[in-house]
Formats: C-alpha cells, structure tokens, sequence
C-alpha cells in the first residue's frame, strides 16, 4: 500500500481524544492494532476504519471532534485546512501503528540509501 504523508504538522500537542472524552475510557476493540515484535503486528492492522469506529461507539463527543478528539479532527480537516484538493483531498486517516511503523521503516531505508550514495542519488 502506498501512503501519502502530511508535511504540515499541528502547533500544539494533539490527544487523540481529550481526558473527559467517553472515548478516552473506552476500548475500541474492533480497531485495536498490536506490536507483536518489531516488525509484527495483529488486530486492525488498516487505520482507515478507525474514526468511523470512534464515531460508531461515541456518537455524543465525536460531534464535536476539535475538542474531544483533536488529533483525528487535524486529520480530517487537513486538506481543507492546507487548500489541497482533487486526489490529493481524500483518503487522509490517522494510521495505525502498524502503518506508522512501515511509514518510518520506509523513511529510514530512503535515508539510509540517500546517505550511501553520498546524497548523489539519482531518480
């Protein structure tokens, strides 16, 4: 799966969901996803689901997601609050750590490739 990825970032920490949110309490166990080892993981593996999940299991704070839920409210206004539009508007979620972890994988060998050829790397 290929994964476009944000260049902007928030100015402030964002909670996934705020401490007097029901989300923070609650266990979202159709979404779980775990590291099993490093490069391992089991449970919902695709954060594509996940805020429907939230909205699903918490539909009283979810309507108010900036500030019950900040990090996924950045996520789901992100091409809105940038200007982006087309392809490039659609699609944005909050990944889940096996998606993450293969975001970061993939930056790290991209790095470590560029680093190899001296920065001389040509496309």
């Amino acid at each position: 799966m290929a994964f476009g990825v944000g260049v902007h970032r928030s100015n402030t920490p964002l909670q996934w969901a705020s401490d007097h949110s029901a989300g923070y309490a609650t266990s979202f166990i159709n979404i779980v996803c775990t590291q099993d080892s490093e490069f391992d993981f089991s449970g919902d593996k695709n954060g594509t689901d996940n805020w429907n999940e939230i909205c699903t299991q918490d539909q009283e704070d979810t309507t108010d997601a900036e500030v019950n839920y900040p990090a996924f409210h950045f996520v789901n206004t992100y091409a809105e609050s940038y200007g982006l539009s087309g392809d490039f508007a659609v699609g944005w979620y909050m990944p889940s750590i096996e998606e993450l972890c293969d975001i970061y994988h993939s930056l790290y060998q991209n790095l470590r490739l560029l680093r190899e050829t001296d920065g001389k790397a040509s496309l």
